[in-house]
């Protein structure tokens, strides 16, 4: 563990900034995190290791008046007489700096939980741009008496001084927030894992009254990113919106669905998730190490994604894949199958990983199954020189298994990579293996297939594999449908073939 001390600009105390490391290895990727209210960084020490364990670095400072960042006087919640917001903000482009001088060659990611998601949130409008990805974590959506909360606590500061802690802004905030659970102690609400709660009530730096100001800046964080251009200005970079369905912060699971929609809205590429009977604090929840893993899986995804790989010339790309050895597959492989087609075309091909034809030739798709997609994209005008296709993995798995998800993680960065060059309007995902890693990781080809998402700006399809066809007849009728649905798509954009 280190830890950095760095100056706030509320100018009342020094930013505890702590790192987590992996013990035997390199990090791939590090991650910001930005906690929530009336709590502390070292809170997160168990996800930390977890993802410490993945490869992952992890860092996070306690903000200003939480935890060790704490000025002389000892008052907490507090972020100045004015402008807190502003503070925290500037805090978190500091902290930042410091992050990417550490880790000046790997991606960043950012996480905020609670009152750190609506910081996470004002962050990203504002800076996100050198940030890989973004996830919100325990948010909410737009409250309509914002308005009138600011005004209370404006009133308040009048009345008890910025640096007083409001009790009846506590109330009025967090009140109701009980009222569903079984009321055991104040702080129920946060978790159904009792020893976790207990914990968080017993914890000196836990469960503090905010101050009359700091309240105000509160509801005016929310506020900013509660406005209805603020998904316009984020990024355009993937996003991981998830929660309790039973989380009162965000309204029983309302809150950040309609984030995540106005992000949808705004073209953004967005996951989303309601976790089952969980509460407020989901990463240490009962049943928390599912929510590791979907946070693991999300960075595992988008690993590479703002490295130089995405920057690669086809030729450079070539190279590197033709060396590649980073996964087992390499090992038996007799040819690197990279792609083929069109290199500029409007429609990307996805398919699963190459079988024996295709590691002999060099080329996907050039057995039966090859031959069977050849015809479905002749039944609709198409044909391979107004395509381009490729694989999720570039070596062929032994006796054609399912790629494993390291094999599918280590090769991702170069379809990534490809897709930035081919620059297509629409993917088709050939089949689920494709789909998982493309379209989305919860896909049930069976239900999922012809159903249209887009993501980044992208229309992406998932259907049949052309092998699935050939082992099952009865699945043609589904997968003409598809094929009739990406002609009717083509035309649609206005695609010249």
């Amino acid at each position: 563990m280190e830890q950095k001390m760095i100056p706030s600009s509320t100018g009342l105390c020094n930013i505890n900034l702590r790192f987590w490391k992996p013990a035997d290895k390199a990090p791939r990727a590090v991650l910001t995190i930005m906690h929530g209210m009336a709590e502390h960084v070292d809170r997160y020490d168990a996800f930390a290791g977890f993802l410490n364990q993945n490869g992952i670095a992890v860092a996070a400072a306690d903000m200003a008046s939480h935890g060790k960042s704490i000025s002389e006087n000892g008052i907490r919640g507090y972020f100045g007489e004015e402008n807190g917001w502003e503070h925290l903000v500037e805090d978190a482009c500091n902290v930042h700096q410091v992050i990417k001088e550490a880790y000046p060659s790997i991606p960043c990611f950012l996480l905020g939980h609670s009152m750190g998601s609506f910081l996470a949130r004002s962050y990203a409008a504002r800076h996100g741009e050198d940030i890989a990805a973004f996830i919100f974590c325990g948010t909410a959506g737009k409250n309509p008496i914002m308005p009138i909360a600011k005004l209370f606590a404006k009133n308040e500061i009048k009345r008890i001084g910025p640096s007083t802690p409001s009790r009846k802004l506590d109330s009025m905030a967090f009140g109701a927030y009980s009222k569903p659970f079984e009321r055991r102690t104040a702080f129920d609400w946060l978790s159904a894992d009792k020893e976790n709660v207990d914990r968080y009530v017993a914890d000196p730096l836990c469960g503090f009254t905010f101050t009359a100001a700091a309240f105000l800046d509160l509801f005016t964080g929310l506020d900013e990113v509660s406005k209805s251009d603020w998904a316009s200005k984020v990024p355009d970079k993937p996003i991981f919106v998830i929660a309790g369905d039973k989380d009162p912060v965000g309204n029983m699971g309302k809150g950040p669905r309609e984030v995540a929609a106005k992000l949808t809205a705004t073209g953004h590429d967005v996951t989303f998730k309601l976790y089952p009977g969980m509460r407020h604090e989901i990463l240490n929840e009962t049943d928390k190490e599912a929510v590791w893993q979907d946070v693991l899986d999300f960075l595992n995804m988008h690993i590479g994604l703002g490295a130089s790989m995405a920057h690669y010339d086809w030729a450079t790309l070539y190279e590197k894949l033709s060396c590649c050895t980073d996964c087992a597959l390499a090992k038996g492989r007799n040819n690197v199958v990279i792609g083929v087609g069109n290199p500029v075309a409007d429609i990307m091909l996805i398919g699963e990983g190459p079988g024996r034809d295709e590691d002999m030739q060099g080329y996907p798709f050039v057995g039966a199954a090859g031959q069977l997609l050849d015809k479905m994209l002749a039944a609709i005008g198409l044909d391979r020189t107004k395509v381009y296709i490729a694989n999720i993995v570039k070596c062929r798995p032994p006796q054609n298994r399912t790629p494993l998800e390291d094999e599918a993680m280590a090769c991702l960065p170069y379809l990534r990579a490809q897709v930035a060059l081919v620059r297509p309007k629409i993917i088709v995902c050939l089949g689920k293996t494709a789909a998982l890693y493309v379209y989305d990781k919860d896909i049930h080809i069976t239900r999922d297939r012809g159903i249209w998402r887009i993501k980044k700006g992208i229309w992406i399809l998932p259907t049949y594999h052309p092998a699935a066809l050939l082992r099952d007849q009865s699945k043609k009728k589904e997968a003409w449908e598809d094929m009739q649905a990406l002609r009717d798509k083509i035309k649609e954009l206005d695609i010249a073939l």
